[in-house]
């Protein structure tokens, strides 16, 4: 339980990023195809694991990253690696029912509610520790948010500069007579273009997706039951958010 480096945590998270990577066809957005073929609703409960997997844009999956690195890195020094695994998957599980039953239309994405069930615990065990990592860690994210927003605006410049260049060659392989030069050059055109699209599609999508409360509640009260009856000890161990409570209220 004491390891040195919480593996378990940095593959949860890594796993996946590396999957957000490949589904968003190596750039920083998903495709909606992937909210409907792999987000989970009660038409598509074979999703029930998968959805953890689908985020709408970078700082979805980063915001939930972050709520897994805090709440896996205090945790891991103190649990075994399968209850790590147990809160954040079966938090995900049962929250995404419940919520799928509560709301039949709507269709749930991103490890969000596995990630808010890992910070609970870690809150409730290790308050301060839990704060400490969660505040570096938002610092980070606006940082990193900043930079690829930055990266993002600077992309799309270069492509419409791209686009331009391109035309302007079209021209003159027309004016030239050269017509297959001209085809090739269009297409290259509607390559670019599509690509363009799809930024703006992603941009659009991230802008626009809903925050769910009520999945990020049931979460967090999972964890606290779960605390509540299967790990006492550390409910209630003396660093814990409880005895701090208990503590204040008998001042």
């Amino acid at each position: 339980m004491d390891s040195k480096f919480p593996i378990l945590t940095a593959l949860l998270g890594v796993s996946i990023a590396i999957v957000f990577w490949l589904m968003s066809s190596m750039n920083f957005f998903s495709s909606e195809t992937n909210f409907v073929t792999l987000g989970f609703s009660l038409q598509n409960i074979q999703n029930i694991f998968s959805y953890n997997f689908v985020h709408t844009g970078f700082p979805h999956l980063m915001v939930n990253l972050i709520g897994i690195v805090t709440g896996g890195i205090v945790l891991e020094a103190l649990v075994r690696k399968r209850t790590i695994l147990l809160l954040f998957f079966a938090g995900s599980t049962i929250s995404a029912i419940i919520i799928a039953l509560i709301n039949p239309g709507f269709s749930v994405v991103g490890a969000s509610a596995g990630a808010v069930a890992l910070l609970t615990a870690a809150v409730l065990i290790e308050p301060k520790k839990t704060i400490g990592i969660f505040s570096l860690s938002i610092i980070g994210l606006f940082v990193l948010i900043s930079l690829m927003n930055s990266f993002i605006d600077s992309q799309s410049q270069e492509i419409e500069i791209e686009i331009e260049k391109l035309k302007q060659e079209k021209e003159i392989a027309q004016n030239q007579g050269d017509q297959k030069l001209a085809k090739i050059t269009q297409k290259t055109i509607e390559a670019k273009q599509i690509e363009k699209e799809e930024i703006e599609k992603g941009l659009k999508l991230s802008a626009s997706s809903i925050i769910n409360m009520e999945i990020h509640l049931v979460a967090s009260l999972f964890a606290s039951l779960y605390l509540l009856f299967f790990e006492k000890k550390l409910f209630r161990r003396k660093t814990g958010l409880i005895s701090y409570v208990h503590n204040f209220l008998n001042k």
